[in-house]
């Protein structure tokens, strides 16, 4: 069967392909939730907070410690994420104690008594502009004090501190204050609005859930002279965020809010763009087809452009689009990528994995295929695999097996590799013939025989080469060396592979003996 991969305490995943998008989006936005022991958790703070007074002696004696901030209450309302506390006491060196709870959330007291929720995950992608639908992950290394990021087989490594000095975003959970019920506060800071330079503006967003009498979203801007602007941004509750733009030389930003629909299963997300301009808030309205229905949540910034994401389907990647603002005309310039991405990994015998990048369009009445698949390590790319049809089955081992096992002309998507996910899995990555290296089956058909053509690993021409067409995604049964056919309309059909690593149609699964079998 596939291999699995090892997790560790210091690790976390966000592939961001399959489950629930709507879950997927909160996770991202507000951090996983996870409901912890929350005794342990209370214990666990409060042992490593202590030591705090070792790293800096600059924690005022009046303001609250962080474990008596992450309170019961909180830890039951499922704040926290994870079973552990990785890190705590002055982090960054500003006097102020912080938690890393999971390579990606932090809690911090702010110099206003308040317990604020940082999400590091955002930061990693803004310092590397990177999309949010691209696989990220983050692992801590304790004895360095860093969190390394991965993605796409690429590695960086950040100081935690460097980190947290760069994160100026995220949640209030506590204020001190009396926080009532379906209320939720995130806040950003280190914004320039105005173009002075201080980068002391600030914003404070707050949603009003269903519960409250004015179930909607405000934006209250703090400008470095004191001003403050509000503005009632959305008319229902949303999961909120808000990110710098820059649109001119002098330094002066713009501000995009982004406001998730609390009750979309996709994240269903609506872009606004403010500016100040003389003291007052100035909206640049984004194209209708920009901001939607179809529009979700991970826009940000690359450069002076704005990067926005519309959903095809929860099954794929996004489609982006990229927004210049063009001070003359008064206007949005939009480019769409014409395109969404897919991604897999495939692990090999040597330790390695690759990346696999599937280019995914569309046709006018929305039938989905894959046009290219690219084959990465690290960020060289080994291979483009392009559907080439009709496609021959070279390593099977006689004439029988080889009918069987190369797809009808008739059936062959004209399109290419069939991305249509209500038909069959888009991808299937498997050691199909035993030899330690993961291979690729891709949908070569649209019909009801769901034929997956299957790509092996060859080590020697580092690629992978086409070797067999099957129906459906088969299974193996390693004890007997047996890859198991699931056909639309016969029974299940069983494989082996002779010593020169050819396949060989054995017959029925029925037919098999339940001990192991050799083919000659």
């Amino acid at each position: 069967m596939g291999k699995t991969f090892p997790t560790s305490p210091f690790s976390t995943r966000f592939s961001g392909r399959e489950g629930e998008t709507r879950l997927r989006i909160q996770n991202i936005a507000w951090g996983q939730h996870k409901r912890p022991a929350a005794l342990v958790l209370v214990l666990a703070l409060a042992a490593i907070l202590s030591c705090g007074g070792l790293i800096s002696c600059r924690v005022k004696t009046e303001q609250p410690v962080l474990s008596q901030l992450l309170t019961d209450e909180i830890l039951t309302d499922d704040i926290l994420n994870g079973d552990s506390i990785l890190a705590g006491g002055d982090l960054d060196g500003d006097g102020r104690e912080e938690a890393l709870c999971t390579p990606a959330l932090v809690y911090k007291l702010w110099p206003d008594g308040s317990l604020r929720q940082l999400n590091l995950r955002n930061t990693v992608l803004e310092l590397l502009e990177l999309d949010m639908d691209v696989p990220l992950e983050l692992t801590y290394l304790p004895g360095q004090q860093k969190i390394s990021a991965q993605w796409l087989g690429n590695r960086r490594t950040f100081p935690l501190k460097a980190l947290l000095d760069n994160t100026r975003s995220g949640l209030i959970l506590s204020t001190g204050e009396d926080n009532p019920d379906g209320v939720t506060r995130y806040f950003r800071e280190g914004l320039d609005l105005t173009g002075d330079g201080t980068a002391d503006d600030r914003i404070l967003i707050t949603s009003y859930g269903y519960e409250t009498e004015d179930p909607s979203t405000h934006a209250e801007i703090t400008l470095a002279t004191g001003e403050v602007l509000t503005l009632r941004c959305y008319d229902r509750p949303s999961f909120s965020s808000a990110f710098p733009l820059r649109l001119s030389d002098d330094g002066r930003q713009a501000l995009v809010l982004a406001l998730s629909d609390s009750t979309s299963n996709y994240g269903c997300t609506q872009y606004r763009v403010l500016t100040v301009e003389n003291g007052q808030l100035a909206e640049l309205p984004l194209p209708a087809e920009s901001s939607g229905a179809d529009t979700v949540y991970g826009g940000h910034a690359a450069g002076d452009a704005l990067r926005l994401p519309t959903l095809l389907d929860k099954w794929h990647g996004f489609q982006w689009h990229t927004l210049t603002w063009d001070e003359q005309l008064q206007t949005w310039a939009v480019q769409s990528d014409g395109f969404f991405t897919d991604y897999g990994q495939a692990a090999l015998a040597d330790g390695r994995t690759l990346t696999l990048e599937l280019r995914g369009r569309w046709t006018a009445d929305h039938a989905l295929y894959y046009d290219r698949v690219q084959i990465l390590d690290g960020a060289e790319l080994l291979q483009t695999i392009t559907p080439d049809f009709p496609a021959d089955s070279p390593l099977c081992f006689d004439g029988v097996t080889r009918a069987r096992a190369t797809v009808p002309v008739e059936d062959y998507n004209p399109l290419g590799f069939s991305a249509d996910a209500a038909l069959h899995n888009l991808s299937s990555i498997l050691d199909v013939n035993f030899d330690g290296n993961q291979d690729i089956g891709l949908p070569v058909d649209t019909t009801h025989d769901n034929y997956h053509l299957w790509y092996c690993w060859d080590p020697g021409a580092e690629q992978f080469v086409p070797a067999f067409a099957l129906q459906g995604v088969p299974e193996t049964d390693e004890a007997r060396d047996l890859l198991i056919e699931h056909p639309f309309d016969s029974p299940d059909m069983a494989y082996t592979f002779n010593a020169r690593g050819q396949l060989v149609w054995l017959g029925t699964l029925e037919e098999q003996p339940p001990t192991e079998r050799s083919a000659s």
